[in-house]
C-alpha cells in the first residue's frame, strides 16, 4: 500500500492509543479517509478531533473467514456524514446485521498480510453497542 504522509499520521496515532478523524479548520467537515485537502472545501487547513465511543448504524457488511471470523462493516458515524470502513470487533459480531447500532474503539489487528499495519498493533475499529 502506498501510504500518504497523512494515513501514516492517522496509523500513528492510534497505534499510540488516540482515535481521531481528520477534521477541516475552515468549514469543520470530519471525513475518511485522511488527505491532504478536506472533500468538502479544498483547504490544506487540517487538523485532527476525537472521535472514541463515536455512533452509528451498520450500513455495509462483508465477512471474511479465512482470518478467523473477521467481519468487516461500514458504518455512518452520527452527526459527522462520514463513513467509516473497519474491523468489527468483540463478540456478536459474526452475528451483526446492517442498522445495528456500533462505536468506533481501538482494537489489535486480526488480519494477516495487510502492507498498512501489522497483525496486533492496535487500530480503529468497530463494536457492536450492547443493549
Amino acid at each position: 500500500m502506498n501510504m500518504n504522509k497523512h494515513l501514516r499520521h492517522y496509523l500513528g496515532r492510534a497505534a499510540a492509543g488516540e482515535l481521531v478523524f481528520p477534521r477541516c479548520e475552515e468549514c469543520a467537515a470530519v471525513f475518511m479517509p485522511p488527505r491532504a485537502a478536506c472533500p468538502a472545501c479544498g483547504t490544506d487547513a487540517l487538523g485532527w478531533t476525537p472521535v472514541g465511543g463515536a455512533q452509528g448504524t451498520i450500513y455495509s457488511i462483508s465477512r471474511h473467514s479465512n482470518e478467523g471470523s473477521v467481519a468487516l462493516c461500514e458504518f455512518e458515524v452520527l452527526n459527522t456524514g462520514t463513513r467509516f470502513y473497519g474491523q468489527l470487533v468483540g463478540p456478536g459480531n459474526q452475528q451483526a446485521q446492517i442498522g445495528q447500532p456500533v462505536e468506533l474503539t481501538l482494537a489489535e489487528c486480526t488480519v494477516s498480510g495487510m502492507d498498512a499495519v501489522d497483525q496486533g498493533q492496535l487500530i480503529p475499529s468497530i463494536k457492536l453497542v450492547e443493549n
